[in-house]
C-alpha cells in the first residue's frame, strides 16, 4: 500500500468510482452497495499473528486462526482479528459507504504495505457526501 498524494475520499467525490480509476500501489477494492464480503486469509508458517483491522465496520470472525472450523452459526463480531496461522475468515455487509482504510496494526507492517482500502459503494459516497467548508479547509494546498 503506497497512499496518493490526493486522498480516496477526494478521488472519489472527483469522479473515481472503477477500480480502475486507481494505482495499484493504492491497493483500493471497490466493493458494491449492501453485498455480503467474504475474505479468506489461508494458513501459514508464519509463527506470528497479524491484527488486522477495519475502518468504519465490524465483521464477522466465520474461522479464527486457532480453529480448524467455520462457525456460521452465532460468529462473534469484532473490527480486529488476528491473522495468520491456520488461516482466518471474516464477512462483512457492505451497508456504510465509504473509503474504509483495512491494516495490520503492527506499525511497521503497515509500513511495509500491509494494507488496503475497502472502498464500499462509491456511487453513494459521491452523491451523499457533501463536505463542508470547514473539511476543506484541512489540507488547503
Amino acid at each position: 500500500f503506497l497512499p496518493e498524494k490526493v486522498p480516496t475520499l477526494e478521488r472519489v467525490l472527483g469522479g473515481a468510482l472503477q477500480p480502475g480509476d486507481f494505482n495499484t500501489t493504492e491497493n483500493v477494492f471497490v466493493l458494491p452497495a449492501n453485498a455480503t464480503i467474504e475474505i479468506a486469509f489461508p494458513s501459514t508458517s508464519d509463527d506470528d499473528a497479524h491484527p488486522l483491522h477495519l475502518h468504519g465496520m465490524n465483521f464477522q470472525v466465520i474461522k479464527s486462526m486457532s480453529s480448524t472450523a467455520n462457525n456460521t452459526v452465532n460468529p462473534i463480531r469484532r473490527d480486529t482479528v488476528a491473522v495468520g496461522g491456520s488461516g482466518t475468515t471474516i464477512r462483512f455487509n457492505t451497508n456504510s459507504p465509504g473509503p474504509w482504510f483495512f491494516h495490520c496494526h503492527i506499525y511497521w507492517h503497515k509500513q511495509a504495505g500491509l494494507a488496503t482500502v475497502m472502498l464500499a459503494d462509491p456511487a453513494t459516497v459521491q452523491t451523499a457526501v457533501h463536505p463542508s467548508k470547514a473539511w476543506e479547509a484541512l489540507c488547503p494546498a
